[in-house]
């Protein structure tokens, strides 16, 4: 399934997408920074904490830039930090930033509760809080002249958590047969990410596709086998002859997206192509 990110650009990828797991950050990593955890067990969530770094010194890596941006998102949405100030920003990530949440819209001041990474991807989910809403937001992290920079963010959607509801977009004309091909391989597909069925279990790909998967199984953690994928939104556009399916996926820990190509093969949609976020 090959969903398009929101106002983002995709690449094909030549290994499955696999699940978005919590990433853990050393608290010793290049000598700047700690690690804050909160909860236990499952629900633990991780939180980067950062030092400035002293003038003259290395760019910080992706993780450390995102945990000060993280924390400087939770301002901005306050309303106490203009998108100019944001750490590590192009002009264009500032752009995208978002409004700010209306004072009498908030349930006290906006916090970060974790900020969590697809393994091998430039992209960091960032969950923020006040006493009573949960704003998730993205930040995508890439380096620019050398440089790691934060060069694209999607806002939460304020209208959506703080009004309950998001006018339903009306399905594109021609998607039901391609959406339910996506559906049919992502019953298979997301649980297989997990360790949690064989290969042989996801229906509805390519044998392209099928020996793609196969040549890179999934290596998961045991703590993460027993969580329990499902799609909570799926989204199709239209791609040439072919379809890009776009699944948000939960799994009781983390939200991420699954993007995959349903093409039309000898009469039959097929997902025939995984790609992640350039």
């Amino acid at each position: 399934m090959e969903p398009a990110t929101p106002g983002g650009i995709v690449m094909r990828a030549r290994r499955p997408l696999l699940p978005v797991l919590a990433l853990v950050f050393a608290a010793g990593l290049a000598g700047c920074g700690q690690t804050t955890t909160t909860g236990s067990g499952a629900a633990t969530s991780t939180v980067a904490r950062s030092t400035p770094a002293p003038a003259g010194s290395a760019p910080a890596p992706p993780l450390v830039l995102a945990g000060a941006f993280a924390r400087a998102y939770a301002v901005y949405l306050d309303g106490r930090l203009p998108a100019r100030s944001l750490p590590g920003t192009t002009p264009a990530a500032q752009a995208q930033a978002g409004p700010v949440i209306p004072a009498d819209l908030r349930a006290g001041s906006i916090t970060v509760a974790s900020v969590q990474q697809p393994p091998g991807q430039p992209v960091f989910t960032v969950q923020l809080r006040d006493r009573q809403h949960t704003f998730p937001a993205q930040a995508t992290v890439t380096q620019v002249n050398g440089q790691w920079q934060v060069t694209a963010v999607v806002a939460p959607d304020l209208d959506s958590i703080l009004h309950g509801h998001t006018p339903p977009a009306p399905p594109p004309v021609g998607s039901a047969d391609p959406a339910q091909a996506a559906r049919a391989f992502l019953q298979g597909y997301l649980p297989w990410t997990y360790a949690q069925v064989p290969l042989s279990a996801v229906s509805d790909l390519t044998r392209a596709l099928r020996a793609q998967l196969a040549a890179s199984p999934p290596n998961v953690p045991p703590r993460f086998r027993a969580l329990h994928p499902h799609v909570i939104v799926l989204g199709l556009k239209r791609a040439g002859g072919a379809w890009d399916a776009y699944a948000t996926v939960a799994d009781g820990q983390v939200t991420y997206t699954v993007t995959v190509v349903i093409s039309l093969i000898r009469g039959r949609w097929l997902a025939s192509q995984l790609v992640q976020p350039h």
